[in-house]
């Protein structure tokens, strides 16, 4: 198993650079097409990385001033309504 997955890793890897992609739309799944892993360890595993990404991405964002609060709470507050205009 570890030579397969570093050369699905290294695979991957070359995907994602291509494609823009999110690594977990291909982990994920060749996880558990390959069963390496029971589906709630890859799913968890993959939401507990996300949540990590997401955050530190957020921070270095609002750091850096990239980010309009502003707009971000009139998107928040409007967000309710423009759901049920779309049901």
């Amino acid at each position: 198993m570890p030579l397969a997955a570093a050369v699905i890793g290294l695979i991957v890897g070359f995907l994602i650079g291509l494609t823009g992609m999110g690594g977990g739309a291909m982990m994920t799944p060749i996880l558990l097409w390959t069963g390496w892993v029971a589906p709630t360890v890859a799913v968890g595993t993959d939401l507990v990385w996300n949540a990590l990404t997401k955050t530190i991405g957020a921070v270095v964002h609002y750091r850096h001033e990239n980010v309009n609060l502003r707009n971000g709470a009139r998107r928040c507050a409007n967000s309710p309504s423009e759901s049920a205009l779309c049901e």
